[in-house]
Parts: C-alpha cells; structure tokens; sequence
C-alpha cells in the first residue's frame, strides 16, 4: 500500500510532457525502493529507541542520517537517469509529429494548387470495367499530376450520400496517402466488402486550409447509366444520333446532360421517337456539337411538343416554333411561334412574336416591351432602346439608364462607372 500511495503521489505531480512518458512500471520499481529502504530504516529505528540510553540513540539518529542521504542520492540520481532517457524520446516523438505534419501539408499543397478543370472539348474516357456494377464507394476518379481527385460520383451511391462531389482532391485513404499510388492500388484501396467502412481525407476549395475526413459504407454501385452511354459511345450501339445530344435508343428518345460529372447522363424525355427531330443551330460546329460541354443550342421538337435540353417548353407549338438567331454559342437563346416568345423554356408575358427582335443573345424587344431573357425592363422605351456596354449587361434609352432589367438611380451611375454613357 505504501508503495502504490508513494506512485500516485509521484505521479500526480510529475509534468505532463515529459514524465507521462516514464512508464508505469518504472515508477513502482523506484518508488519500491525508496519504500523499502524507509521501511528498514523506520524498523532499526524503533528497535534501538528500546534498547539504547539517549546518547546511543542519538548517534544511531547520526548514522541514519547518513544512510538516508546515500539512498535519496541514489534514488536522484535513478531520477535524473529516468528524466534524461524519456527526455530524448519526447524530442523523438515531437520530431516524428512534426514531420508528419510537414509531410501532410505538403501533399495538402500539391491538392490545393491543382486545377482539375476537364477540357470542355474532351470527353472523358473509362476502362470498360467502370460500366459494371460493384461493391465500393461509388466515386470514379482520375490523377492529375499525382494528385487523385473525384471525376464523378455516381448518383445514389455511397459517396453521394456522405456529401463527396465532383472536383474533390482524395489526399488520404484510411490513413495512406493517395500521392504515388497507381490506379490499380488507389481502385482497390476504395472498394471492398458490402457493408465496410472505407475513410477519405478530403480536399475540397470551399474548405479553407485545411482537408476533411468522410467515412463510407461500401455498398452495391448501379452502373447502368454508364453502360447507357458506353452503348451510345462505341460504333453506334445506342441507336439513332438525332444531333444536338439527342439520341434514339430502344424505341425512347435520350437527351445527354453536362455538368460537372465525367459522363454526361442521359434522360429519356416523352418524345415520340418516330417523329422527332433537333433543330439546326448555324453558329454550331462540329467540334462543338462532339465536346462533352456541347455549346450549340439544345432544342428538339417531336409533332406534340417542343424541348430545350430535357426540359419541355410548355404551350409551344411545334408546327411553327423556330430559333431567333443565336449570338455567341448562347444555348439559352430566344425563340418563337406563332404565338408567344420564349428564352429557354419561359414565356416572355405580353411579348408580340410578330414584332419581336433580338438586341444580343440576353436582350430582345418588341415594338411594345424590352426583354432582359426573360424579365421585361419596366418602362424601357423600345424605339430609343440601345445596349451600352454588352459584357457588363449596361443599356439605356432616352431617360434611363438600366443594369440588365434594373433601372439605376442617377446616384448610382459612379458606382458602374456609366456616367460616360449618360451623354
């Protein structure tokens, strides 16, 4: 008991940086012998108190003093021994953290500074084994000068539903680091056994400086999308190209999205495959049409209804809908029919096809209204209406001067630096 009260009182002073790394064990073992000596002493002392005059004990305090001090130095100097040895080790392990930290930032760096940008000219290509389904995360990645980041996440898979996006930098796998591994090591790193637990340290821009860890449940990833579009891609399989990304296949018609995805999805859209046809844009190239960001306008019509994209444009009339002339490869342009006017897929209210012109791919006018897309510019006067400054979005009429739809206060032209158009 004295020996465990003695540890306890040693250990609950001892610094909290240098002697919690003295094991346990070590401190019993001192603290025995200091207990066992006081032991001694404490018995020899009571014995000769009985035996011997006062002057007896008086020289038997003497000797015990010496005694003592022969057993506290050398109990100090067991201390300075201890003190000294775990000393170097907690300079060894500051040395290792501090390393290991040196060696995170760095591969932090080399994640950070990385443009993952895919070239809107390029599509992205797989190995035929990314259109099978299997059990992992549901992340498609590619490595960009050693640095491993997300291309894809596969909708509805494990990674989607912990938050990972496309763009994502993977700086770690469990614990190790993704930088010089192949694909085949980072592939196998990610999928697993159903129901298995796999933790990615991420980078993403809007984290700062600093990575995240998501964990993820291995689950069963539906390719089938990707076996779609590998059906699209290779010699024709898929069917019909009916042009500006629309595609017959197994009696539906598909349109193939963009975005930040390395496969563009295909969405079916209720369109009468017979009878369907895209609409030519002039201003599109070839080379534009086959990018995987195709930029020519995305508008089809069957003999029911018409569509931009995937989108159906409600109350348009296919017999007489056409394209007003495009500027700039804009995909969300103006169009008509006989009856109303439209950009994108919305109506423009009280617009009059009949008079209806465009001014440039965002603003348009009739012989009653101007347009900013969609939004009339209240109290615009069309006769006098002219564009100021077409990449700022400045315009102005006889009276005002007008930021996109919005008609600036005179106060406010310093601000957009328009007093030069004011003359």
């Amino acid at each position: 008991m004295r020996v465990l009260a003695t540890y306890e009182l040693l250990n609950s002073t001892r610094s909290p940086f240098l002697f919690s790394q003295i094991p346990s064990a070590h401190w019993v073992v001192f603290c025995d012998i200091i207990a066992i000596h006081i032991k001694s002493i404490s018995f020899v002392s009571l014995k000769h108190m009985k035996k011997n005059s006062l002057s007896g004990i008086r020289a038997l305090i003497k000797r015990q003093s010496k005694k003592r001090l022969v057993i506290f130095g050398v109990a100090g100097v067991l201390v300075l021994v201890l003190i000294g040895f775990y000393s170097n080790q907690l300079i060894k392990t500051i040395a290792l953290k501090n390393a290991q930290r040196a060696e995170y930032l760095q591969h932090l760096d080399k994640a950070r500074n990385l443009d993952v940008t895919i070239d809107p000219n390029v599509k992205v290509e797989f190995p035929g084994s990314t259109e099978s389904d299997y059990v992992g995360t549901g992340v498609i990645f590619l490595i960009k000068s050693d640095v491993v980041y997300i291309a894809e996440v596969i909708k509805n898979s494990p990674a989607e539903r912990a938050g990972l996006e496309a763009g994502d930098k993977i700086i770690e796998i469990d614990g190790s680091y993704t930088s010089g591994k192949s694909t085949a090591e980072i592939s196998a790193a990610m999928q697993g056994a159903k129901g298995t637990k796999v933790t990615l340290n991420i980078y993403r821009d809007s984290f700062g400086n600093d990575s995240k860890d998501f964990t993820i449940t291995r689950d069963l990833i539906d390719n089938s999308e990707r076996r779609n579009y590998f059906a699209f891609m290779k010699n024709d399989e898929g069917g019909q190209d009916l042009g500006n990304y629309y595609r017959e296949y197994k009696g539906k018609v598909y349109f193939w999205y963009s975005g930040p995805q390395a496969v563009p999805g295909m969405v079916p859209i209720d369109a009468d495959p017979n009878t369907f046809t895209s609409f030519t844009d002039k201003y599109c190239t070839k080379e534009m049409e086959n990018s995987r960001f195709n930029t020519c306008d995305r508008y089809g019509k069957d003999n029911k209804k018409v569509f931009m994209e995937d989108f159906e444009i409600k109350g348009a009339d296919p017999s007489s809908f056409v394209l007003l002339d495009n500027y700039n490869g804009h995909s969300y342009g103006f169009s008509k029919d006989n009856n109303s006017v439209f950009n994108g897929t919305n109506k423009l209210q009280n617009a009059d096809p009949s008079s209806f012109q465009l001014l440039n791919g965002d603003y348009g006018k009739d012989k009653n209204r101007v347009y900013y897309e969609e939004e009339e510019i209240v109290g615009a006067d069309p006769g006098t209406f002219v564009i100021l400054d077409a990449d700022r979005e400045i315009a102005k009429d006889k009276n005002s001067i007008f930021l996109r739809a919005v008609r600036l206060d005179p106060s406010e032209y310093g601000t957009f630096n328009v007093e030069k158009y004011s003359k």
